[in-house]
């Protein structure tokens, strides 16, 4: 049951890290894969609006491997 899982096209997964070794690790990171293939890595860190005080999550994208 050691079989890597593989995203299907145009969808992806995303998950809440528990353990985080420092403020600056992403609270939460993922894959996806667009149509033509290619693969993806996310993260997302937990934000708060300074006007609103909205909480949001913060994204960065970049080509799986990079």
């Amino acid at each position: 049951m050691t079989e890597k899982y593989r995203n299907k096209k145009n969808k992806g997964v995303m998950f809440r890290r528990r353990y985080k070794e420092n403020a600056n690790q992403p609270d939460f990171v993922g894959s996806f894969t667009i149509e033509n293939g290619r693969e993806y890595e996310f993260a997302g860190w937990n934000a708060t609006g300074r006007k609103s005080l909205k909480p949001y999550v913060r994204l960065r994208v970049a080509p799986k491997g990079n």
